[in-house]
């Protein structure tokens, strides 16, 4: 494959009316991505709550020794092929802690229709490269958010309809405010994240999972539902079966309980 998987499905943006030409400046992104939280999840630790964490010893200076990271991941693969794997360095995820189906979970879900969308190629561009953003779609929509307000009544109005023709509803709450992945991740000051961008702690990690997830599923199935009808595929099991009676997308506070 030749393209990025989130811009594999532009066919499906031209049908939503998202994207009318693949060269366009507007172009797909993943909403969240497997690889920016899993590199700090790996070197969380050790705490009370996880007293054996893989790389948090080596590790826990900096987030730019990955390569120490692949290495140890290359060399468990290896193991792992000729049936040596010690399945102790594992335990720290599969057994002790509510992260490992969600984690697992997630990975799968990443390259799904509820985690796409379009945005400009610029600010595709900011929400990897910049430590402001690193890919999380909570910053992204507050940072947006924040900007669209800034032009008063009619800034709130285009907010709505944003929110309203991407079905970001998920992410969003009654009020249009923006939900956050984790307890914390959105308070600042003046303009600061001030718990930081990644998550801080195991508890951080389980909620970003779960809710995450959640809300991968809620807007994947909407959109989903609203392709059916565009392309007069109502006739289908699963849209019987699992979508026709979605009268609306959920809002955040209604899915995160």
């Amino acid at each position: 494959m030749d393209k990025d998987t989130d811009r594999v499905v532009f066919p499906i943006y031209q049908v939503l009316e998202w994207q009318d030409e693949e060269k366009s400046v507007i172009k797909g992104d993943h909403m969240n991505s497997f690889l920016t939280t899993f590199t700090p999840l790996l070197l969380t630790g050790p705490t009370k709550k996880i007293p054996y964490a893989p790389f948090g010893n080596e590790n826990k200076k900096t987030f730019n020794e990955e390569p120490k990271i692949a290495n140890k991941l290359s060399g468990w693969a290896e193991e792992a092929d000729s049936g040596l794997l010690n399945i102790t360095e594992f335990e720290f995820y599969k057994e002790q802690y509510k992260i490992w189906g969600n984690f697992n979970l997630f990975a799968r879900m990443t390259d799904t229709l509820g985690n796409f969308t379009v945005i400009p190629s610029k600010l595709n561009i900011a929400r990897g490269s910049s430590e402001a953003f690193r890919d999380y779609w909570d910053i992204t929509l507050r940072v947006l958010y924040d900007l669209f307000m800034a032009i008063g009544i009619e800034g709130e109005e285009a907010w709505k309809a944003f929110i309203n023709k991407y079905f970001l509803q998920t992410y969003v709450n009654k009020d249009y405010s923006v939900g956050e992945l984790w307890k914390g991740h959105l308070e600042d000051k003046e303009g600061i994240f001030i718990n930081g961008v990644y998550p801080q702690k195991i508890d951080d990690f389980e909620q970003f999972y779960r809710n995450v997830n959640l809300l991968i599923e809620e807007r994947g199935k909407w959109m989903t539902k609203i392709l059916c009808e565009k392309l007069d595929l109502t006739n289908l099991e699963f849209y019987k079966d699992d979508l026709v009676n979605m009268e609306k997308i959920r809002f955040f506070n209604d899915i995160i309980k």
